[in-house]
Protein backbone atom coordinates (compact mmCIF):
# COMPACT_ATOMS: atom_id res chain seq x y z
CA UNK A 1 0.00 0.00 0.00
CA UNK A 2 1.23 3.46 -0.82
CA UNK A 3 0.65 5.90 2.00
CA UNK A 4 -0.65 9.42 1.58
CA UNK A 5 2.68 10.72 2.87
CA UNK A 6 4.53 8.80 0.13
CA UNK A 7 2.18 10.14 -2.52
CA UNK A 8 2.64 13.69 -1.20
CA UNK A 9 6.42 13.27 -1.35
CA UNK A 10 6.04 12.25 -4.99
CA UNK A 11 3.93 15.31 -5.75
CA UNK A 12 6.44 17.55 -4.00
CA UNK A 13 9.35 16.04 -5.91
CA UNK A 14 7.60 16.49 -9.25
CA UNK A 15 6.70 20.08 -8.43
CA UNK A 16 10.19 20.94 -7.23
CA UNK A 17 12.16 19.20 -9.97
CA UNK A 18 10.63 20.96 -12.98
CA UNK A 19 13.42 23.53 -13.21
CA UNK A 20 16.16 20.95 -12.65
CA UNK A 21 14.66 18.72 -15.35
CA UNK A 22 14.44 21.63 -17.80
CA UNK A 23 18.04 22.64 -17.06
CA UNK A 24 19.39 19.14 -17.66
CA UNK A 25 17.30 18.65 -20.80
CA UNK A 26 18.64 21.90 -22.23
CA UNK A 27 22.17 21.04 -21.14
CA UNK A 28 21.97 17.66 -22.87
CA UNK A 29 20.79 19.33 -26.08
CA UNK A 30 23.60 21.87 -25.81
CA UNK A 31 26.20 19.12 -25.37
CA UNK A 32 24.77 17.24 -28.36
CA UNK A 33 25.02 20.36 -30.51
CA UNK A 34 28.57 21.00 -29.25
CA UNK A 35 29.67 17.45 -30.11
CA UNK A 36 28.29 17.84 -33.63
CA UNK A 37 30.05 21.19 -33.97
CA UNK A 38 33.36 19.72 -32.82
CA UNK A 39 32.95 16.85 -35.28
CA UNK A 40 32.36 19.28 -38.14
CA UNK A 41 35.37 21.38 -37.11
CA UNK A 42 37.59 18.30 -36.96
CA UNK A 43 36.23 17.13 -40.31
CA UNK A 44 37.17 20.45 -41.90
CA UNK A 45 40.60 20.45 -40.23
CA UNK A 46 41.65 17.22 -41.94
CA UNK A 47 42.40 16.38 -45.53
CA UNK A 48 41.72 13.28 -47.59
CA UNK A 49 38.61 11.60 -48.86
CA UNK A 50 35.30 12.17 -47.11
CA UNK A 51 35.58 8.76 -45.44
CA UNK A 52 39.13 9.52 -44.24
CA UNK A 53 38.13 12.93 -42.92
CA UNK A 54 35.13 11.44 -41.10
CA UNK A 55 37.32 8.75 -39.54
CA UNK A 56 39.91 11.30 -38.42
CA UNK A 57 37.24 13.60 -37.01
CA UNK A 58 35.58 10.70 -35.19
CA UNK A 59 38.90 9.56 -33.72
CA UNK A 60 40.03 13.04 -32.66
CA UNK A 61 40.49 13.68 -28.95
CA UNK A 62 38.42 16.84 -29.20
CA UNK A 63 35.44 14.95 -30.57
CA UNK A 64 35.88 12.12 -28.08
CA UNK A 65 35.87 14.65 -25.21
CA UNK A 66 32.78 16.39 -26.58
CA UNK A 67 31.03 13.03 -26.98
CA UNK A 68 31.84 12.06 -23.40
CA UNK A 69 30.38 15.36 -22.17
CA UNK A 70 27.28 14.72 -24.28
CA UNK A 71 26.82 11.22 -22.87
CA UNK A 72 27.35 12.42 -19.29
CA UNK A 73 24.69 15.10 -19.77
CA UNK A 74 22.28 12.57 -21.28
CA UNK A 75 22.91 10.14 -18.42
CA UNK A 76 22.02 12.80 -15.86
CA UNK A 77 18.91 13.71 -17.84
CA UNK A 78 17.80 10.08 -18.10
CA UNK A 79 18.31 9.61 -14.36
CA UNK A 80 16.08 12.59 -13.58
CA UNK A 81 13.50 11.45 -16.15
CA UNK A 82 13.39 7.99 -14.60
CA UNK A 83 12.99 9.41 -11.10
CA UNK A 84 10.17 11.69 -12.26
CA UNK A 85 8.48 8.76 -14.05
CA UNK A 86 8.73 6.67 -10.88
CA UNK A 87 7.18 9.42 -8.78
CA UNK A 88 4.36 9.88 -11.31
CA UNK A 89 3.74 6.13 -11.17
CA UNK A 90 3.53 6.25 -7.36
CA UNK A 91 0.84 8.90 -7.67
CA UNK A 92 -1.08 6.87 -10.28
CA UNK A 93 -0.97 3.73 -8.14
CA UNK A 94 -2.09 5.70 -5.08
CA UNK A 95 -5.03 7.10 -7.07
CA UNK A 96 -6.03 3.63 -8.28
CA UNK A 97 -5.83 2.13 -4.81
CA UNK A 98 -7.90 4.93 -3.34
CA UNK A 99 -10.49 4.68 -6.10
CA UNK A 100 -10.80 0.95 -5.38
CA UNK A 101 -11.23 1.64 -1.68
CA UNK A 102 -13.96 4.21 -2.36
CA UNK A 103 -15.81 1.66 -4.48
CA UNK A 104 -15.44 -0.96 -1.76
CA UNK A 105 -12.93 -3.08 -3.69
CA UNK A 106 -10.31 -3.09 -0.94
CA UNK A 107 -7.13 -4.88 -1.99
Amino acid sequence: MISRDRMEKSLKYLAESDEEFAYHKTHALKMERKAKSVFRAMFLAHSGTVAEREAKADASQEYQDASEAEFAAKLTLEHIKAKRDTEALVIDVWRSLNADQRKGNVV
